[in-house]
């Protein structure tokens, strides 16, 4: 049995992160396993029946009455441990991942975080870098961008027909900088060629199942003037 993927849906009105887990049972038969999930001192644990093959199992951790909610101005972050336990054969599989307690959505035409009115003011990324012929893949050089960016009053990049790597959206997590990714799409015959759909439908839940969990992983589109 192994995690093989998680997802995290932040819920700050709840104080609560609902966690939906990919799970694997490589044995040819049902069995059960302890699934437990644990951030801030809090945990909760259940027992979980896993068909053979890939499962989906919904889980709730409760962060109690007070949390850290993150923005540009404190970008607070969680470490969520998952732990899958096979008490038969007494092996355990377990993953990390940070997440941030953030609510993103449009209220009355106005875009909102954590349901306070922001205004994104954007750079934008073309993914230029003359002096290696390719983006950055440290953290660290896109923290130097980012804080550059905030220097100047900026609280958002757009990712011009591009989706940059993850070492930026780490970077956005810890500076508190606000992303939009993009699918390579810059064409105006969008829907003429199935398999060329096919590719950017697949690249797009490939993107999201990736990069999905950064709370600095606000917005994301297919590309730059499409066509029908």
């Amino acid at each position: 049995m192994n995690i093989a993927r998680t997802i995290i849906y932040p819920d700050i009105s709840d104080k609560s992160v609902r966690v939906k887990t990919i799970l694997r049972n490589r044995k040819k038969s049902q069995a059960t396993a302890l699934l437990a999930l644990e951030a801030d001192g809090k945990r909760m644990q259940k027992k979980v029946t896993l068909q053979p093959g890939t499962n989906e199992v919904d889980a709730l951790l409760s962060l109690g009455d007070e949390i850290r909610l993150w923005d540009e101005f404190h970008p607070n972050l969680y470490q969520l441990k998952v732990s899958l336990t096979d008490e038969e054969q007494n092996t355990t599989d377990s993953r990390e991942e940070s997440f941030g307690m953030r609510d993103f959505k449009v209220v009355d035409g106005c875009i909102t975080v954590n349901n306070r009115p922001v205004f994104l003011r954007g750079a934008l990324d073309c993914a230029a870098f003359p002096k290696t012929g390719y983006p950055p893949t440290d953290q660290e050089a896109w923290k130097r961008i980012f804080t550059a960016f905030q220097a100047h009053g900026l609280n958002h990049v757009r990712f011009h027909s591009w989706c940059p790597p993850e070492a930026a959206f780490e970077a956005g997590d810890e500076v508190g900088m606000y992303l939009q990714a993009e699918l390579p799409m810059w064409i105006k015959d969008v829907g003429k060629y199935p398999d060329r759909r096919d590719f950017f439908e697949k690249e797009m839940y490939a993107i999201l199942d990736a990069y999905g969990n950064h709370p600095s992983f606000i917005l994301m589109c297919n590309g730059n003037e499409n066509g029908i």
